[in-house]
Protein backbone atom coordinates (compact mmCIF):
# COMPACT_ATOMS: atom_id res chain seq x y z
CA UNK A 1 0.00 0.00 0.00
CA UNK A 2 2.86 2.19 0.74
CA UNK A 3 4.75 1.38 -2.45
CA UNK A 4 1.25 2.52 -4.89
CA UNK A 5 0.61 5.47 -2.77
CA UNK A 6 4.10 6.66 -3.27
CA UNK A 7 3.49 5.83 -7.01
CA UNK A 8 0.87 7.51 -7.11
CA UNK A 9 2.06 10.87 -4.88
CA UNK A 10 4.52 10.43 -8.03
CA UNK A 11 2.34 10.28 -11.25
CA UNK A 12 0.54 13.41 -9.57
CA UNK A 13 3.88 15.90 -9.29
CA UNK A 14 4.43 14.35 -13.04
CA UNK A 15 1.65 15.45 -14.08
CA UNK A 16 1.21 19.01 -12.39
CA UNK A 17 4.95 20.15 -11.92
CA UNK A 18 7.13 18.04 -14.39
CA UNK A 19 9.50 14.97 -14.24
CA UNK A 20 10.69 16.01 -10.65
CA UNK A 21 8.62 16.41 -7.32
CA UNK A 22 10.79 19.16 -5.98
CA UNK A 23 10.94 20.71 -9.07
CA UNK A 24 7.57 22.83 -9.09
CA UNK A 25 6.19 25.76 -11.01
CA UNK A 26 5.89 28.43 -8.72
CA UNK A 27 5.73 32.21 -9.03
CA UNK A 28 7.91 32.65 -5.55
CA UNK A 29 11.36 31.67 -5.64
CA UNK A 30 12.08 28.93 -2.49
CA UNK A 31 9.00 28.20 -1.56
CA UNK A 32 7.97 24.63 -0.68
CA UNK A 33 5.99 22.29 -2.86
CA UNK A 34 2.62 22.20 -1.32
CA UNK A 35 1.53 18.98 -0.16
CA UNK A 36 -1.87 16.70 -0.12
CA UNK A 37 -3.79 15.58 1.90
CA UNK A 38 -4.89 12.19 1.92
CA UNK A 39 -8.54 10.56 3.03
CA UNK A 40 -8.12 8.61 6.07
CA UNK A 41 -10.12 6.19 5.08
CA UNK A 42 -8.70 4.69 2.33
CA UNK A 43 -5.55 6.48 1.74
CA UNK A 44 -6.40 7.91 -1.64
CA UNK A 45 -6.02 10.77 -2.83
CA UNK A 46 -9.56 12.47 -3.74
CA UNK A 47 -10.38 12.65 -7.23
CA UNK A 48 -11.70 16.07 -6.75
CA UNK A 49 -8.26 17.58 -5.78
CA UNK A 50 -6.37 15.31 -8.82
CA UNK A 51 -8.80 17.00 -11.24
CA UNK A 52 -8.29 20.33 -9.73
CA UNK A 53 -4.54 19.71 -9.78
CA UNK A 54 -4.81 21.99 -6.24
CA UNK A 55 -3.61 21.26 -3.13
CA UNK A 56 -6.46 20.79 -0.96
CA UNK A 57 -5.89 22.41 3.14
CA UNK A 58 -3.07 24.41 1.46
CA UNK A 59 -2.92 28.02 0.81
CA UNK A 60 -2.41 28.34 -2.73
CA UNK A 61 0.39 30.32 -3.98
CA UNK A 62 0.20 33.53 -4.88
CA UNK A 63 0.33 34.93 -8.46
CA UNK A 64 0.72 38.22 -9.85
CA UNK A 65 -2.87 39.51 -10.89
CA UNK A 66 -2.24 41.82 -14.14
CA UNK A 67 -3.37 45.06 -14.18
CA UNK A 68 -6.49 46.15 -16.45
CA UNK A 69 -4.48 47.66 -19.21
CA UNK A 70 -2.22 44.29 -19.69
CA UNK A 71 -5.12 42.48 -19.32
CA UNK A 72 -7.36 44.91 -21.89
CA UNK A 73 -4.22 44.50 -24.04
CA UNK A 74 -3.39 40.47 -23.71
CA UNK A 75 -7.22 40.39 -25.10
CA UNK A 76 -6.68 42.26 -28.00
CA UNK A 77 -4.05 40.27 -28.74
CA UNK A 78 -5.83 37.42 -28.60
CA UNK A 79 -9.28 38.20 -30.46
CA UNK A 80 -6.82 40.15 -33.66
CA UNK A 81 -5.18 36.37 -33.50
CA UNK A 82 -9.15 34.49 -33.41
CA UNK A 83 -10.18 37.24 -36.06
CA UNK A 84 -7.52 36.80 -38.15
CA UNK A 85 -8.20 33.12 -38.86
CA UNK A 86 -12.08 34.28 -40.12
CA UNK A 87 -11.01 37.37 -42.13
CA UNK A 88 -7.64 36.89 -43.49
CA UNK A 89 -8.60 37.10 -46.98
CA UNK A 90 -10.53 40.55 -45.88
CA UNK A 91 -7.12 41.49 -44.40
CA UNK A 92 -5.10 40.76 -47.48
CA UNK A 93 -7.21 42.69 -49.45
CA UNK A 94 -6.65 45.52 -47.65
CA UNK A 95 -3.31 45.83 -47.10
CA UNK A 96 -2.16 44.42 -50.97
CA UNK A 97 -1.58 47.23 -53.46
CA UNK A 98 -4.84 48.15 -55.61
CA UNK A 99 -3.98 46.50 -59.60
CA UNK A 100 -3.66 49.16 -62.27
CA UNK A 101 -7.22 49.70 -63.99
CA UNK A 102 -7.49 47.97 -67.25
CA UNK A 103 -9.04 50.97 -69.16
CA UNK A 104 -8.62 54.40 -69.51
CA UNK A 105 -10.25 55.54 -66.84
CA UNK A 106 -10.51 54.58 -63.03
CA UNK A 107 -12.81 52.31 -61.57
CA UNK A 108 -14.13 51.44 -58.16
CA UNK A 109 -15.39 48.38 -56.23
CA UNK A 110 -16.02 47.39 -52.97
CA UNK A 111 -13.74 45.41 -50.28
CA UNK A 112 -16.07 45.02 -47.16
CA UNK A 113 -18.48 46.73 -44.79
CA UNK A 114 -18.08 47.58 -41.17
CA UNK A 115 -21.16 47.35 -39.08
CA UNK A 116 -20.69 48.99 -35.87
CA UNK A 117 -23.11 47.89 -32.78
CA UNK A 118 -25.89 50.70 -32.30
CA UNK A 119 -26.14 52.69 -29.14
CA UNK A 120 -28.76 55.48 -30.30
CA UNK A 121 -30.66 57.46 -32.90
CA UNK A 122 -28.23 59.60 -33.83
CA UNK A 123 -25.26 57.14 -35.13
CA UNK A 124 -24.34 58.75 -38.92
CA UNK A 125 -21.06 58.74 -40.03
CA UNK A 126 -19.96 62.41 -39.78
CA UNK A 127 -16.50 62.76 -40.23
CA UNK A 128 -13.73 59.86 -40.80
CA UNK A 129 -9.76 60.00 -40.63
CA UNK A 130 -7.26 57.98 -41.81
CA UNK A 131 -4.00 57.69 -39.34
CA UNK A 132 -0.44 57.79 -41.06
CA UNK A 133 -0.24 53.90 -39.98
CA UNK A 134 -2.45 52.96 -43.09
CA UNK A 135 -3.96 50.11 -40.85
CA UNK A 136 -5.76 52.48 -38.60
CA UNK A 137 -9.08 54.56 -39.13
CA UNK A 138 -11.05 56.85 -37.13
CA UNK A 139 -14.33 57.12 -37.44
CA UNK A 140 -16.90 59.83 -35.80
CA UNK A 141 -20.46 59.32 -35.28
CA UNK A 142 -23.18 61.80 -34.21
CA UNK A 143 -26.49 63.46 -36.39
CA UNK A 144 -26.76 65.15 -39.64
CA UNK A 145 -29.29 67.22 -38.47
CA UNK A 146 -27.80 71.33 -36.46
CA UNK A 147 -30.74 70.56 -33.92
CA UNK A 148 -29.94 67.99 -31.22
CA UNK A 149 -31.17 66.86 -28.17
CA UNK A 150 -30.49 67.67 -25.00
CA UNK A 151 -29.21 63.88 -24.18
CA UNK A 152 -27.45 63.33 -27.27
CA UNK A 153 -24.07 62.35 -26.80
CA UNK A 154 -21.15 61.23 -29.63
CA UNK A 155 -18.51 58.15 -30.24
CA UNK A 156 -15.36 58.02 -32.22
CA UNK A 157 -14.10 54.15 -33.06
CA UNK A 158 -10.58 53.67 -33.98
CA UNK A 159 -10.54 50.47 -36.37
CA UNK A 160 -7.61 48.45 -37.47
CA UNK A 161 -7.21 45.90 -40.20
CA UNK A 162 -6.09 43.66 -37.98
CA UNK A 163 -9.39 42.95 -36.44
CA UNK A 164 -12.29 44.07 -38.86
CA UNK A 165 -14.97 42.95 -36.32
CA UNK A 166 -14.22 45.07 -33.35
CA UNK A 167 -12.67 48.60 -32.82
CA UNK A 168 -9.33 49.28 -31.24
CA UNK A 169 -10.36 52.52 -29.50
CA UNK A 170 -13.75 54.02 -28.61
CA UNK A 171 -13.88 57.85 -27.52
CA UNK A 172 -17.55 59.08 -25.81
CA UNK A 173 -17.87 62.92 -26.10
CA UNK A 174 -21.16 64.69 -24.34
CA UNK A 175 -21.91 66.00 -27.73
CA UNK A 176 -22.38 64.63 -31.72
CA UNK A 177 -19.36 64.35 -33.51
CA UNK A 178 -18.98 66.67 -36.40
CA UNK A 179 -14.98 66.82 -37.24
CA UNK A 180 -12.29 64.58 -36.50
CA UNK A 181 -8.10 64.76 -37.91
CA UNK A 182 -5.21 62.52 -37.04
CA UNK A 183 -2.44 65.53 -35.80
CA UNK A 184 0.30 65.50 -38.68
CA UNK A 185 3.12 65.54 -36.28
CA UNK A 186 1.81 62.83 -33.56
CA UNK A 187 0.02 60.64 -35.50
CA UNK A 188 -1.50 58.88 -32.02
CA UNK A 189 -3.18 62.32 -31.37
CA UNK A 190 -7.19 62.29 -32.29
CA UNK A 191 -8.81 66.14 -32.16
CA UNK A 192 -12.35 65.81 -31.85
CA UNK A 193 -14.94 68.50 -32.71
CA UNK A 194 -18.27 68.60 -31.34
CA UNK A 195 -21.54 69.76 -32.19
CA UNK A 196 -21.64 71.88 -28.80
CA UNK A 197 -18.53 74.28 -29.27
CA UNK A 198 -16.33 71.82 -27.85
CA UNK A 199 -12.74 70.75 -29.02
CA UNK A 200 -10.86 67.63 -27.25
CA UNK A 201 -7.84 65.79 -28.05
CA UNK A 202 -7.59 62.17 -27.53
CA UNK A 203 -4.74 59.85 -27.29
CA UNK A 204 -4.31 56.06 -29.08
CA UNK A 205 -1.61 55.17 -27.07
CA UNK A 206 -3.09 56.11 -23.06
CA UNK A 207 -6.86 55.04 -23.79
CA UNK A 208 -8.06 55.14 -20.42
CA UNK A 209 -6.83 59.18 -19.96
CA UNK A 210 -9.66 60.91 -20.41
CA UNK A 211 -10.24 63.35 -23.34
CA UNK A 212 -8.59 66.40 -22.94
CA UNK A 213 -10.39 69.76 -23.86
CA UNK A 214 -8.89 72.55 -25.91
CA UNK A 215 -9.52 75.80 -25.14
CA UNK A 216 -10.88 78.29 -25.97
CA UNK A 217 -14.43 76.87 -27.12
CA UNK A 218 -16.75 78.10 -30.00
CA UNK A 219 -20.25 78.66 -29.30
CA UNK A 220 -21.77 76.69 -32.73
CA UNK A 221 -21.00 73.25 -33.77
CA UNK A 222 -17.57 73.07 -35.44
CA UNK A 223 -17.86 72.11 -38.98
CA UNK A 224 -13.60 72.10 -40.10
CA UNK A 225 -10.09 71.37 -38.91
CA UNK A 226 -6.94 72.33 -40.70
CA UNK A 227 -3.19 71.93 -39.23
CA UNK A 228 -0.98 74.64 -39.98
CA UNK A 229 3.00 74.06 -39.43
CA UNK A 230 4.87 77.59 -39.41
CA UNK A 231 8.11 78.11 -40.49
CA UNK A 232 8.95 78.25 -36.34
CA UNK A 233 7.61 74.58 -36.54
CA UNK A 234 4.89 75.08 -34.24
CA UNK A 235 2.10 73.36 -35.34
CA UNK A 236 -1.24 75.27 -34.93
CA UNK A 237 -5.23 74.07 -34.62
CA UNK A 238 -7.47 75.92 -36.64
CA UNK A 239 -11.00 75.27 -36.48
CA UNK A 240 -14.02 77.01 -38.22
CA UNK A 241 -17.76 77.03 -36.35
CA UNK A 242 -20.94 78.30 -36.97
CA UNK A 243 -19.85 81.64 -34.80
CA UNK A 244 -17.77 82.69 -37.62
CA UNK A 245 -14.82 82.50 -36.03
CA UNK A 246 -12.05 80.86 -36.91
CA UNK A 247 -9.64 80.13 -33.75
CA UNK A 248 -5.90 79.16 -34.24
CA UNK A 249 -4.81 77.13 -31.26
CA UNK A 250 -0.42 76.51 -31.13
CA UNK A 251 -0.02 73.23 -29.55
CA UNK A 252 3.64 72.34 -28.23
CA UNK A 253 4.19 68.15 -28.60
CA UNK A 254 5.66 69.28 -24.78
CA UNK A 255 3.10 71.07 -23.40
CA UNK A 256 -0.67 69.62 -22.63
CA UNK A 257 -2.91 70.33 -25.30
CA UNK A 258 -5.27 71.84 -22.73
CA UNK A 259 -2.47 74.39 -22.17
CA UNK A 260 -1.14 76.06 -25.74
CA UNK A 261 2.02 78.18 -24.82
CA UNK A 262 0.64 81.19 -26.37
CA UNK A 263 -2.52 82.52 -26.53
CA UNK A 264 -5.02 81.33 -29.80
CA UNK A 265 -5.86 83.73 -32.56
CA UNK A 266 -8.86 84.50 -33.64
CA UNK A 267 -10.07 85.40 -37.35
CA UNK A 268 -13.50 86.67 -37.91
CA UNK A 269 -15.29 86.54 -40.80
CA UNK A 270 -17.74 89.47 -41.74
CA UNK A 271 -20.91 89.82 -39.76
CA UNK A 272 -23.29 91.13 -42.30
CA UNK A 273 -24.72 90.04 -43.98
CA UNK A 274 -25.74 87.61 -41.04
CA UNK A 275 -24.60 84.38 -43.30
CA UNK A 276 -21.31 85.32 -44.10
CA UNK A 277 -20.55 84.25 -40.10
CA UNK A 278 -21.15 80.31 -40.58
CA UNK A 279 -18.08 78.64 -41.27
CA UNK A 280 -18.85 75.64 -43.10
CA UNK A 281 -15.33 74.76 -44.49
CA UNK A 282 -11.25 75.12 -44.47
CA UNK A 283 -8.58 74.60 -46.90
CA UNK A 284 -5.11 75.84 -45.83
CA UNK A 285 -2.19 76.58 -48.70
CA UNK A 286 0.45 74.24 -48.69
CA UNK A 287 3.21 76.62 -49.65
CA UNK A 288 2.44 79.35 -46.86
CA UNK A 289 0.05 78.40 -44.00
CA UNK A 290 -0.56 82.26 -43.08
CA UNK A 291 -3.04 81.59 -45.51
CA UNK A 292 -6.74 80.18 -45.64
CA UNK A 293 -9.45 79.92 -47.64
CA UNK A 294 -12.80 79.73 -45.82
CA UNK A 295 -15.95 78.79 -47.16
CA UNK A 296 -19.53 79.92 -45.62
CA UNK A 297 -23.29 79.44 -45.16
CA UNK A 298 -24.21 81.68 -47.80
CA UNK A 299 -21.84 79.88 -50.51
CA UNK A 300 -19.28 82.05 -50.73
CA UNK A 301 -15.85 81.60 -49.93
CA UNK A 302 -12.97 84.02 -48.05
CA UNK A 303 -9.28 84.11 -48.36
CA UNK A 304 -8.20 84.80 -45.16
CA UNK A 305 -5.30 85.50 -43.38
CA UNK A 306 -4.26 84.53 -39.48
CA UNK A 307 -1.63 86.69 -39.47
CA UNK A 308 -4.35 89.49 -40.21
CA UNK A 309 -6.94 88.27 -38.10
CA UNK A 310 -9.41 88.63 -40.88
CA UNK A 311 -10.00 88.48 -44.78
CA UNK A 312 -7.88 89.99 -47.57
CA UNK A 313 -10.65 91.01 -49.61
CA UNK A 314 -14.08 90.60 -50.93
CA UNK A 315 -15.63 87.01 -51.01
CA UNK A 316 -16.53 84.68 -54.28
CA UNK A 317 -19.56 83.59 -54.59
CA UNK A 318 -18.86 79.95 -55.62
CA UNK A 319 -22.42 78.31 -54.78
CA UNK A 320 -25.81 79.10 -54.54
CA UNK A 321 -26.10 77.39 -51.18
CA UNK A 322 -23.81 76.44 -48.49
CA UNK A 323 -20.35 75.18 -49.44
CA UNK A 324 -19.88 71.73 -48.22
CA UNK A 325 -16.53 71.08 -49.19
CA UNK A 326 -13.32 73.50 -49.79
CA UNK A 327 -9.89 71.74 -51.00
CA UNK A 328 -6.59 72.37 -52.62
CA UNK A 329 -4.93 70.44 -55.22
CA UNK A 330 -1.66 68.72 -53.86
CA UNK A 331 0.09 68.98 -56.58
CA UNK A 332 -0.87 72.39 -57.35
CA UNK A 333 -1.93 75.44 -54.62
CA UNK A 334 -3.09 77.94 -57.20
CA UNK A 335 -6.07 74.82 -57.75
CA UNK A 336 -8.99 74.66 -55.29
CA UNK A 337 -11.77 72.89 -55.81
CA UNK A 338 -15.34 73.48 -54.05
CA UNK A 339 -18.64 72.06 -53.19
CA UNK A 340 -21.80 72.85 -52.65
CA UNK A 341 -25.79 72.29 -51.40
CA UNK A 342 -26.30 73.26 -55.29
CA UNK A 343 -25.54 69.82 -56.72
CA UNK A 344 -22.17 71.61 -58.27
CA UNK A 345 -18.43 70.87 -57.83
CA UNK A 346 -16.24 73.66 -59.22
CA UNK A 347 -12.60 73.39 -59.81
CA UNK A 348 -10.80 77.48 -59.44
CA UNK A 349 -7.58 78.90 -60.20
CA UNK A 350 -6.89 81.43 -57.74
CA UNK A 351 -4.89 84.71 -58.33
CA UNK A 352 -1.29 85.44 -57.10
CA UNK A 353 -2.42 87.73 -54.51
CA UNK A 354 -4.68 85.07 -52.95
CA UNK A 355 -7.50 87.03 -52.87
CA UNK A 356 -11.14 85.31 -53.25
CA UNK A 357 -12.48 87.71 -55.43
CA UNK A 358 -9.75 87.55 -58.19
CA UNK A 359 -10.16 83.26 -58.11
CA UNK A 360 -11.49 82.61 -61.79
CA UNK A 361 -13.38 79.46 -62.90
CA UNK A 362 -11.93 76.67 -64.37
CA UNK A 363 -14.23 73.51 -64.66
CA UNK A 364 -18.00 72.93 -63.46
CA UNK A 365 -19.50 69.86 -63.05
CA UNK A 366 -23.05 68.81 -62.46
CA UNK A 367 -22.71 66.18 -59.96
CA UNK A 368 -26.70 65.66 -58.80
CA UNK A 369 -29.29 67.70 -59.97
CA UNK A 370 -31.45 67.90 -57.59
CA UNK A 371 -29.31 66.29 -54.56
CA UNK A 372 -26.60 68.35 -52.92
CA UNK A 373 -22.94 67.16 -53.03
CA UNK A 374 -21.66 66.18 -49.41
CA UNK A 375 -18.32 66.23 -49.70
CA UNK A 376 -15.61 66.02 -52.58
CA UNK A 377 -11.82 65.40 -52.11
CA UNK A 378 -8.47 65.47 -54.68
CA UNK A 379 -6.76 62.21 -54.98
CA UNK A 380 -3.73 62.16 -52.92
CA UNK A 381 -1.55 59.95 -55.93
CA UNK A 382 -3.66 61.12 -59.07
CA UNK A 383 -3.36 64.57 -60.03
CA UNK A 384 -6.64 65.29 -62.32
CA UNK A 385 -9.42 62.63 -59.97
CA UNK A 386 -11.72 63.93 -57.97
CA UNK A 387 -14.42 61.78 -55.53
CA UNK A 388 -17.77 63.30 -55.06
CA UNK A 389 -20.50 62.34 -52.67
CA UNK A 390 -24.08 62.79 -53.72
CA UNK A 391 -26.61 61.16 -51.59
CA UNK A 392 -26.43 57.37 -52.39
CA UNK A 393 -23.48 57.82 -55.17
CA UNK A 394 -20.20 57.66 -54.81
CA UNK A 395 -19.17 59.40 -58.18
CA UNK A 396 -15.16 59.42 -59.46
CA UNK A 397 -14.50 62.29 -61.72
CA UNK A 398 -11.61 63.03 -63.96
CA UNK A 399 -11.28 66.42 -65.12
CA UNK A 400 -10.66 65.94 -68.00
CA UNK A 401 -13.99 64.81 -68.65
CA UNK A 402 -17.54 66.24 -68.38
CA UNK A 403 -19.60 63.02 -67.45
CA UNK A 404 -18.21 60.79 -64.24
CA UNK A 405 -15.81 57.71 -64.95
CA UNK A 406 -16.93 55.75 -62.40
CA UNK A 407 -19.95 55.62 -60.29
CA UNK A 408 -20.88 53.17 -57.18
CA UNK A 409 -24.52 53.05 -55.33
CA UNK A 410 -23.96 52.43 -51.74
CA UNK A 411 -28.12 51.74 -51.76
CA UNK A 412 -27.83 54.45 -48.70
CA UNK A 413 -27.29 57.81 -47.89
CA UNK A 414 -23.78 58.56 -47.81
CA UNK A 415 -22.49 61.41 -45.38
CA UNK A 416 -18.62 61.03 -45.40
CA UNK A 417 -15.16 60.61 -47.36
CA UNK A 418 -11.76 59.65 -46.97
CA UNK A 419 -8.61 58.35 -48.81
CA UNK A 420 -5.60 57.03 -47.88
CA UNK A 421 -1.88 58.32 -47.93
CA UNK A 422 -1.57 55.96 -50.97
CA UNK A 423 -4.50 56.92 -52.98
CA UNK A 424 -6.19 53.45 -53.91
CA UNK A 425 -8.18 52.89 -50.56
CA UNK A 426 -11.59 55.27 -49.41
CA UNK A 427 -13.37 54.66 -47.26
CA UNK A 428 -17.28 56.30 -46.98
CA UNK A 429 -19.36 56.22 -44.24
CA UNK A 430 -23.40 56.38 -44.34
CA UNK A 431 -25.96 57.83 -42.69
CA UNK A 432 -27.63 54.61 -41.24
CA UNK A 433 -24.09 54.17 -39.32
CA UNK A 434 -21.94 52.25 -41.91
CA UNK A 435 -18.72 52.16 -42.74
CA UNK A 436 -17.71 51.05 -46.33
CA UNK A 437 -14.00 50.59 -47.90
CA UNK A 438 -13.45 50.80 -51.90
CA UNK A 439 -10.41 50.08 -53.51
CA UNK A 440 -10.21 52.54 -56.52
CA UNK A 441 -8.03 51.10 -59.19
CA UNK A 442 -6.74 54.24 -61.43
CA UNK A 443 -4.41 54.61 -64.11
CA UNK A 444 -0.88 54.95 -64.07
CA UNK A 445 -0.17 58.51 -62.40
CA UNK A 446 1.83 61.02 -64.45
CA UNK A 447 6.03 61.66 -63.44
CA UNK A 448 4.71 65.31 -63.64
CA UNK A 449 1.32 65.74 -61.81
CA UNK A 450 0.96 69.55 -62.00
CA UNK A 451 1.68 69.63 -65.16
CA UNK A 452 -0.59 67.14 -66.14
CA UNK A 453 -3.33 68.75 -64.05
CA UNK A 454 -2.31 72.12 -65.91
CA UNK A 455 -2.92 70.68 -68.85
CA UNK A 456 -5.86 68.82 -68.46
CA UNK A 457 -7.69 71.96 -67.09
CA UNK A 458 -5.91 74.07 -70.44
CA UNK A 459 -3.91 76.38 -67.73
CA UNK A 460 -0.73 75.33 -69.64
CA UNK A 461 -0.05 73.99 -73.14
Amino acid sequence: MAWEAWKADMEYYKKTYGKDKHRHRCDNVGQTPPTLHRDAATNTIPMTLLASGAPAEEESCPVAVPSAAKLRASAAILERVATSNYARRKQMKIMSRAPVAVGPWPEISRLFRWDAPRLGTDDAVTALAWNRDPTLMAVGHGTLHWATSENAFGIVRVWSVKNPLHPEREFFTPAPVSVISFAPHRPAILAIGCRDGLVFMASLVLPDQPLLPVRPFHTAPITSFAWLRFPSKTVHLASAAGDGQILVRPLDPSVSPNRPPHPPMRVQLPRFPPANGSACALATHQDDPDKLLVGTVCGKVFSTQVSRRGPLGGSLKAHHGAVSALERSPFASEIFVSSGADGDMIVWQEAEDFVASDAHLVRRFKCGAYEPVEACIWSPTHATLLVALVGNLVQLWDVRRETPVAVYDTGERCSALAFNSAGDRLLVGAASGHVRLFQVSATRAPRLPRAALLKALALES
